[in-house]
C-alpha cells in the first residue's frame, strides 16, 4: 500500500502542474482497498467491469471522480505496478514531470539500438503470432 500511495502521490502532484487539482482517494469512504484485491484474486473475467465507478483507498481524483488507479503483482523478486488514466487532460510533458515527482534524481537514457531490435523481433517473432495472441 506505501508503494501504491506513493507512486499515487508522485502522479497527484505531476497533474497539479496542469492546474487540475488531484487528490488521492481515502479509506473507507470511496471503498476499501482490500476489496479490490479480491476481486482481482477472483479473477473478475466480466466484460462490462469497469474499475473506474469504483475509488478505492489512494487511486487518484478530480472534483470528485476517479481519474487514475493502478494493480500490483508483488514477487520475491520484484514488484510491477500498472496502471491508467482516463477522464482527464494530461497536458503534455507528463512523463517528464511525473519522473521528477517521483525521483529528484532521474535523467533520460536513450536505449540502445542493438537491444531496441532485439526487442522488436520478439515483439515480431513471439508475441505478434496468432498462437500468442490466442492463448488466453
Amino acid at each position: 500500500m506505501w508503494i501504491y500511495e506513493n507512486v499515487h502521490r508522485a502522479l497527484c502532484d505531476a497533474l497539479g502542474e496542469t492546474r487540475r487539482h488531484a487528490i488521492l482517494a481515502e479509506g473507507d469512504h470511496f471503498g476499501r482497498f482490500s476489496s479490490t484485491i479480491a476481486a482481482g484474486r477472483a479473477g473478475i473475467s466480466d466484460a462490462s467491469y469497469n474499475c473506474f465507478t469504483t475509488a478505492v483507498r489512494a487511486d487518484v481524483m478530480i472534483d470528485g471522480r476517479k481519474v487514475a488507479g493502478a494493480a500490483q503483482r508483488r514477487t520475491r523478486r520484484g514488484l510491477l505496478q500498472q496502471g491508467s488514466i482516463q477522464g482527464t487532460d494530461i497536458g503534455n510533458g507528463l512523463a517528464e514531470r511525473f519522473a521528477q515527482a517521483l525521483s529528484a534524481n532521474c535523467c533520460e537514457r536513450k536505449v540502445d539500438e542493438e537491444i531496441l531490435k532485439l526487442a522488436q523481433k520478439l515483439a515480431q517473432q513471439k508475441y505478434g503470432t496468432e498462437s500468442w495472441l490466442r492463448k488466453r
